[in-house]
């Protein structure tokens, strides 16, 4: 039978310190991506596409962390979504401001239909990343 500690340490984590500091990380990883994006909208740089995207995969790459050390699946969905939150923020908030947008392509933060793409495709990363971080725990733990 499961019991309520674990199905807690399940969906928060075990520790509520390391929940805390990550939650903090997914703070930072919004606001970076925040910034990020209206820098380069206001700046029309065009590096600034791939960072947003390397933002997504540090948050994917703390989430397994997290679930490695922590195992805290909402937390692991807070660390994905942070970077994609920011930044669709500033993109939607730039849409909507417009007369017309167009049409969002996969992978893509800018125009209609990126939040409706992006937040399944944040779901399964997250579940992923937090997967992959107890299973690498647990296959550690049997050595």
């Amino acid at each position: 039978m499961v019991s309520v500690t674990d199905v807690r340490a399940a969906v928060l984590g075990r520790d509520r310190r390391d929940a805390v500091r990550a939650g903090v990380v997914a703070v930072g990883l919004f606001v970076v991506a925040l910034a990020s994006s209206s820098v380069t909208h206001l700046l029309s740089v065009s590096a600034g596409g791939p960072f947003q995207y390397l933002l997504v995969v540090v948050g994917i790459g703390f989430a397994v962390v997290h679930g490695f050390r922590n195992a805290g699946l909402l937390v692991c969905w807070a660390l994905v979504s942070a970077p994609v939150a920011g930044t669709l923020a500033f993109y939607t908030w730039l849409t909507t401001r417009q007369d017309a947008a167009p049409v969002a392509l996969p992978l893509s933060f800018y125009g209609h239909g990126a939040v409706a793409f992006w937040i399944p495709t944040v779901l399964v990363c997250g579940t992923f990343a937090f997967a992959l971080g107890v299973l690498t725990r647990r296959a550690a733990s049997l050595r």
